[in-house]
């Protein structure tokens, strides 16, 4: 999985397609921290992402988990965490991440 800065708030996540004996069609994304994970977008059959509006100096880890056809959700998925770091002097964001 990887993902993209658009811009300080903003990025794409990108993820390679999972493949399935019935058929995959679609994907969740969830916003995971320590404890628990929030889907945040329910999508169908792509393998891209935009989030907006986060914040400075936040981690963010996403994952994604795809469905198949008979509505299964997969047990695991990919993974990316992110630190939004905003730097002024240059008005360029960057992104320490870690991905699978």
């Amino acid at each position: 999985m990887t993902l993209t800065i658009v811009t300080k708030t903003d990025l794409t996540l990108k993820w390679n397609a999972a493949v399935d004996n019935i058929g995959v069609t679609g994907y969740r994304v969830y916003l995971v921290n320590d404890t628990s994970a929030k889907e945040i977008a329910v999508l169908g059959n792509v393998t891209t992402y935009n989030v907006a509006n986060l914040q400075k100096d936040t981690n963010y880890k996403f994952m994604i988990k795809a469905v198949d056809a008979t509505g299964n959700l997969s047990l695991s998925g990919p993974s990316v965490t992110i630190k939004m770091d905003h730097d002024n002097r240059d008005n360029n964001p960057s992104a320490e991440r870690k991905g699978s």
